[in-house]
């Protein structure tokens, strides 16, 4: 159990405070009778390590470890070293929430903060404290609205319970607020738009084919920029209607012959009858 589900090899997610404190939790689901808990750890701890971090532990002197209490500060000395432990003390104490976070990102922040650094024994009245000072006017202003004016007039407890409930609430505004509506309306836009510009692209080319067809009009009797039915060269039909209308216009100034042997109603128009 312990190989599967607590082990430490000094990876850059591995935190040597929880990492101990996980192995205890399993530890004290081992019982046996006349053993006591300092054995049962002392002989289970080995297992939780792997890689590098178990070479350090069976470099270790015969006879350096007696106690757990020994191995646990041994442990920590060397996977969580005072400076490592002093920036995190600096961290806590200089807290301030970010322009853009959230009260929820911000508390579980800062709780992470005090997790990496349990024994720093820090009290519950200055966690709250240091939490409440490095936060933006305009969330203080929240919290003193929900606590009935000013949050530090509560005891610590109630103040700790009240930022718990102020986060998890703001928490679920958030994700009550996320993106669907905004996504789906940005993905209608996007439909819209790319409809439109297909309906345009196609427009144009419809354009374009009709542009290029009267353009590429040739007429099959003369080759002439126009249609086979609208030529007067070589259509059959166009040279008859110019034949009849030729013969027309000779017949009526035949009529105004003073000459013609029938009698003729252009006479009338001559001048010499005038």
């Amino acid at each position: 159990m312990i190989k599967t589900s607590v082990q430490f090899a000094e990876m850059p997610n591995d935190d040597p405070n929880a990492h101990i404190a996980n192995f205890l939790e399993i530890c004290d689901m081992f019982k046996q009778n006349g053993v006591s808990h300092n054995a049962i750890r002392l002989r289970l701890f080995p297992f939780s390590l792997r890689d590098k971090t178990k070479e350090w532990l069976n470099s270790l002197l015969t006879g350096t470890i007696t106690t757990w209490d020994g191995l646990a500060q041994k442990f920590l000395a060397k996977y969580f070293p005072p400076a490592k432990t002093a920036k995190l003390r600096n961290d806590i104490t200089t807290f301030a929430q970010f322009e853009i976070e959230a009260l929820y990102e911000a508390w579980e922040r800062y709780k992470d903060l005090l997790r990496k650094c349990p024994h720093y024994g820090l009290p519950i009245w200055l966690q709250v404290h240091t939490f409440y000072n490095g936060l933006e006017s305009n969330t203080r202003t929240m919290i003193d609205a929900a606590a009935g004016g000013t949050l530090m007039g509560k005891t610590p407890e109630a103040t700790y319970e009240l930022l718990e409930e102020m986060a998890s609430n703001n928490y679920q505004w958030s994700s009550d607020r996320s993106m669907p509506r905004k996504t789906i309306r940005a993905h209608n836009i996007d439909v819209v738009t790319s409809l439109s510009t297909h309906m345009t692209a196609f427009s144009n080319k419809l354009e374009h084919l009709n542009v290029s067809a009267i353009q590429t009009q040739v007429c099959e009797l003369c080759e002439g920029n126009h249609t086979s039915v609208t030529c007067q060269i070589g259509s059959h039909f166009a040279s008859s209607f110019a034949k009849q209308a030729h013969y027309v216009s000779n017949f009526q100034r035949q009529q105004n012959n003073q000459y013609s042997n029938t009698y003729n109603p252009g006479w009338r128009n001559h001048p010499n009858f005038l």
